[in-house]
């Protein structure tokens, strides 16, 4: 994407002994890369143009402007998250302006920063404390209400992990019991709207397929869907070859859902033409889309009373694939070859 735009500033960087994590607070506080120290891998999906920050001239709305400088990792989406939509005169564009706006860094230390913002569609400020402690990430975030009425808003994480960890052969653990297939793009294996009890699902061909497996970039598998009824929601992506695993767990009260999204170099037409391979699992207050289906309200909103605040833990936490499988087996909490699940 040569002259679309200027390189990306140095991401701000938290260390430990086990982790090394970049943060953009210049855009949205993406956290941009997580790196295993051990063994220098890099956990997040990079889009083929990361290291651009302005929108492409070409782009024609938000959406298309906000993946013209999405470079992959870990975005928080708010007050929106999905396709923009017109909410008390504002126009809530493409996966929430708390994505794309410059946060202010209020304290900042080797292992720790506290970024702010206040938003401009929404009277809503964030605030968000990140912390490496050896192997562990930790995220606590605050969403305020600054009006005195009631709001409504869409408070999703965005984490997504690329190759290497990402692999064939590689699994995704979850204690999510139901896959709900999107109603609009499901993508190429999953009828739209419906149910499925994770993580054998049924096919658009009638085929039973095991989604915890994850194929290579040749299956040109597309996912898009939502994972709900946890218990003490978490999602693990273990990589056996690597000897790599990461888990992230966060608080079920704020975050009941998570979008699943796998782009297995499936997408033919932009923005990836093929050239994005990378899965996430998004712990959402909202299911995406409108309906209801399953029993369950698609596009249920997060509700603030006047100048509420709520808050929400998130974390993430690195070890080898061994190490995570052997912790599960010595808590006694999961079935064998589950992984843990950090404690809040």
């Amino acid at each position: 994407m040569a002259g679309a735009g200027r390189m990306t500033p140095e991401p701000l960087r938290l260390a430990s002994r086990d982790l090394m994590v970049g943060v953009l607070p210049a855009k949205g506080s993406d956290i941009v890369e997580i790196i295993d120290q051990r063994t220098g891998v890099d956990l997040m999906f990079r889009t083929p143009w990361a290291a651009w920050d302005t929108p492409s001239p070409a782009a024609w709305d938000s959406r298309s402007r906000w993946l013209s400088t999405y470079r992959g990792g870990w975005q928080v989406l708010c007050p929106n998250a999905g396709p923009e939509r017109a909410v008390n005169g504002a126009l809530w564009g493409f996966h929430g302006e708390a994505s794309v706006v410059p946060w202010q860094i209020v304290h900042a230390a080797e292992t720790e920063v506290v970024l702010q913002t206040c938003l401009h569609t929404a009277p809503v400020s964030l605030r968000r404390h990140l912390s490496v402690d050896g192997a562990v990430l930790s995220v606590l975030e605050e969403v305020t209400n600054l009006s005195d009425r009631e709001r409504e808003v869409m408070w999703v994480h965005h984490p997504a992990f690329g190759a290497p960890l990402v692999a064939e052969g590689a699994r995704l653990y979850t204690s999510a019991r139901t896959l709900v297939a999107d109603a609009d793009a499901p993508g190429t294996v999953l009828a739209p709207d419906s149910v499925h009890t994770w993580p054998l699902v049924s096919g658009a061909d009638g085929r039973t397929l095991d989604l915890s497996v994850l194929p290579g970039p040749a299956s040109h598998r597309e996912i898009f869907g939502c994972l709900t009824d946890f218990e003490r929601p978490y999602l693990a992506v273990v990589n056996p070859e690597l000897d790599l695993a990461v888990t992230v767990s966060w608080d079920a009260k704020v975050f009941p859902h998570a979008w699943l999204w796998q782009e297995f170099c499936a997408t033919e037409d932009y923005p990836w033409f093929r050239r994005a391979y990378a899965l996430a699992v998004e712990p959402a207050s909202t299911m995406p889309g409108t309906g209801t289906v399953a029993g369950l309200r698609r596009g249920e909103p997060l509700r603030l009373a006047p100048h509420e605040t709520r808050s929400a833990h998130l974390t993430m936490t690195v070890s080898s694939a061994e190490g995570a499988v052997s912790q599960s087996r010595q808590r006694g909490s999961a079935a064998a070859g589950e992984i843990p699940v950090s404690d809040q």
